[in-house]
């Protein structure tokens, strides 16, 4: 482990602690969980100017929030969530990076943390809006649905057919496990944009209530292409929130 000494003359950025230890949970949720890929358990922070990309991926999900900054520091790998940092008396958290440790000061708290080698993975090109359906949902109401779809499946198989129907206004969701043999739910949506079809697609319903359950503002925006490409979610518009983005790479089953 170096000495915190030399990393005084490197570029350093400076977060809000709570936004960054906020952000760091929100998005953890999508890396890996187990070391067979080391750079799919990482969490990345891409430093632009006075904003930041905190993402992860796991090869299933995308979790992207986006976090006002000062200063600038080269692409890190950040592994592990930042919870010591938040024993800290101090109201900032200040990143330096030597492209092999991370240093980590809050207050009187040093951390260093070995950042992860390999190639950035190019998340920017998954946030495509070359989408044929947008939607609006409330927060409550979709989660209320996918929750109780879940009621119907099993342990180890969360999975819930949706159903897009723009000429109705409205999402249907199915599930069926051992007990439940069909459980249907309903719920309106605003239509932004859509083609005249239904859409079918299924999900881990899991994957989407962890990530929903992160979005801030009452509304949530989601966007569809077709029954085998990833959906977007993102949270409303709000001038007064960060956007926080999202993408869950669908199921891929015979009918949907």
């Amino acid at each position: 482990v170096p000495k915190i000494e030399e990393f005084k003359d490197y570029n350093s950025v400076t977060f809000d602690k709570a936004e960054l230890i906020k952000s760091v949970l929100n998005i953890v949720k999508c890396s890996k969980k187990d070391s067979t890929q080391p750079m799919l358990e990482a969490i990345n922070i891409i430093v632009e100017e006075d904003s930041a990309d905190i993402f992860a991926l796991d090869g299933y999900r995308l979790g992207i929030n986006v976090l006002e900054c000062s200063s600038s520091v080269s692409a890190t790998r950040l592994k592990d969530v930042l919870g010591d940092v938040a024993l800290s008396d101090a109201d900032v958290v200040e990143l330096k990076s030597n492209g092999k440790y991370l240093l980590i000061q809050s207050g009187d708290i040093n951390i260093f943390i070995r950042e992860i080698e390999g190639a950035l993975a190019p998340y920017k090109r998954l946030l495509t809006k070359s989408y044929l359906y947008e939607i609006l949902v409330e927060k409550e109401e979709i989660l209320g649905a996918l929750n109780a779809s879940m009621m119907a499946t099993s342990k180890d198989n969360k999975l819930v057919r949706l159903i897009i129907n723009p000429a109705d206004s409205f999402i249907e969701f199915k599930s069926s496990g051992d007990i439940i043999t069909d459980l249907v739910n309903e719920i309106d949506m605003t239509v932004k944009l859509a083609e005249e079809d239904n859409l079918k697609i299924a999900f881990n319903a899991t994957y989407l209530v962890d990530l929903i359950n992160n979005i801030k503002t009452k509304s949530v925006k989601m966007y569809f292409k077709d029954s085998l490409s990833p959906v977007y979610i993102e949270n409303e518009d709000d001038e007064d929130l960060e956007k926080d983005s999202y993408l869950v790479l669908p199921i891929r089953i015979s009918g949907v």
